[in-house]
């Protein structure tokens, strides 16, 4: 490592250079590694750059407020710095900002929901897109999943509701014990 920032003790002032690779591990426990493409001293948020499968790249925002080690692993080569020009020209920083709060809204839900609920949402959001609105599960924008999260509180389209049904009689949704 070529320096490791006190977390705790970091200025207000606190910047980090485009084009770093950094290693930072958050107050979970999570790891991200890779090179910094964007930073926001105004929310602390950063932007990681981080290599995914072939040649392809995962970008992840990670708010500083919520890391404990912050290392800088390599400084800034040229052709880093030359390959994170122009990344805030093809990001949509509020849409991936907007994006992020709400991943971490409905990760609050999730954390509070039902039991019951939360294993009927897991099952359906394997197979088709959905979303917490309030208690309820809402499917494709078109079915709702009231509690207590059974076969019979659902409401929608019947087609949409057929296939959710089939979804969650699976075994893998059905509470231990239960047949």
């Amino acid at each position: 490592h070529l320096m490791t920032i006190n977390m705790a003790a970091r200025q207000s002032s606190f910047s980090v250079p485009i084009g770093v690779e950094v290693r930072l591990v958050t107050y979970l426990g999570e790891i991200h590694h890779g090179e910094v493409a964007a930073y926001d001293t105004t929310t602390k948020l950063i932007v990681i750059k981080c290599p995914s499968a072939g040649k392809n790249y995962d970008f992840r925002i990670v708010n500083l407020n919520y890391v404990s080690e912050f290392d800088i692993v390599r400084e800034a080569s040229d052709s880093s710095r030359s390959s994170t020009e122009g990344v805030n020209d093809h990001v949509d920083m509020d849409a991936a900002l907007q994006r992020a709060r709400g991943n971490i809204a409905e990760k609050t839900f999730v954390a509070n929901a039902a039991p019951e609920g939360r294993r009927v949402y897991d099952a359906v959001r394997k197979t088709l897109d959905c979303c917490w609105s309030g208690e309820d599960i809402v499917v494709l924008g078109e079915a709702r999943i009231k509690p207590p999260y059974t076969a019979d509180c659902i409401e929608g389209p019947q087609q949409t509701v057929d296939h959710i049904k089939k979804i969650m009689s699976r075994p893998a949704t059905t509470a231990k014990g239960k047949s």
